[in-house]
């Protein structure tokens, strides 16, 4: 079947091979369909396959995205819970739901804007990609921009706002893209990373995570250590804490770090409470939070968390 350029189909039901040169809008397409070419509006119901066309309406729902798709909707246009075809090409628009590619030959996706709760899988991020931070990439998503690894989520604005630490990464050669913040707070005051209380203080400690976006969804194991001078003048002595949260002895290698918590799959952004209590003793503490990936590679806050306590 052949649709001319001067033609104009609205809403029914799509069924065979359609080659498409026309105007198309609301439509069902029907299994085992194949629509090629052309432009889409309105709300689409996709039950075959979509190739090399333009779209500018408001919603694909399923089926079958195939070839290149360019989405120059002005309203907004959205793809919901699509397969890309071997190689497609996704260019604009919005993605939406379970977006599933082919593992052989991933899909392309280009200037596309990823909404909330989607999960995506056999895909390749190109240029001009955006995210929200509850996306899920499983591990097979390749992010061919170097940019994209780095999580747009900006941490520094998320309530309570904790100052920003520089990320340090041991054991790996290729350093991600990864945000720390966290800080001490006393009395609901705001948190800092250089705070002195006494002993009588009940100091609240929170770190926050926003991980390079090749480790979100890995399994990892958090970990928590201390440095401690009971006076400056002092040698330091080093402490780690374990899932009963537990304080150890430590040897100052990071290898060695027991676990904090154990065996958690990393969120896009992973809240941890570090500490809420009283400090047993005074002193001057420097803490360092992080992650333990399962190669062994450790990333942790640089600039530590630092507090001074008195009688």
């Amino acid at each position: 079947m052949i649709f001319e350029s001067n033609a104009k189909v609205s809403g029914g039901q799509l069924a065979g091979t359609i080659d498409n040169q026309g105007f198309i809008s609301q439509v069902t397409i029907q299994p085992d369909t194949i629509l090629k070419g052309g432009k889409l509006s309105g709300y689409i119901v996709n039950q075959g396959t979509l190739m090399d066309l333009e779209f500018v309406g408001a919603q694909v729902v399923g089926g079958t995205l195939a070839g290149q798709i360019i989405n120059n909707s002005l309203i907004g246009g959205v793809f919901k819970d699509v397969h890309l075809a071997a190689d497609a090409q996704l260019n604009g628009g919005y993605l939406q739901g379970k977006i599933q590619g082919d593992p052989a030959a991933p899909a392309l996706l280009e200037d596309v804007a990823i909404q909330a709760e989607s999960h995506l899988a056999f895909v390749k991020i190109g240029k001009n990609v955006t995210w929200s931070a509850d996306v899920i990439f499983e591990d097979n998503v390749q992010f061919i921009e170097p940019t994209t690894y780095c999580n747009p989520t900006q941490l520094a604005q998320i309530v309570p706002v904790l100052p920003s630490l520089d990320p340090m990464v041991l054991g790996h050669s290729d350093k991600p893209c990864t945000q720390l913040v966290g800080g001490l707070s006393i009395d609901g005051k705001l948190f800092q990373r250089q705070l002195t209380v006494t002993r009588a203080n009940e100091v609240e400690i929170l770190g926050r995570i926003a991980p390079d976006l090749r480790q979100v969804n890995q399994v990892v194991d958090f970990v928590l250590s201390a440095t401690y001078r009971a006076v400056e003048t002092e040698p330091p002595l080093y402490f780690m804490v374990d899932t009963q949260g537990q304080v150890l002895p430590w040897d100052g290698e990071v290898l060695h770090l027991v676990a904090f918590k154990d065996q958690v799959r990393l969120a896009s952004v992973q809240s941890l409470r570090l500490y809420h209590g009283k400090f047993p003793a005074a002193g001057q503490l420097e803490i360092q939070f992080g992650y333990r990936l399962m190669d062994g590679t450790v990333v942790l806050n640089e600039l530590p968390l630092e507090v001074v306590v008195w009688e």
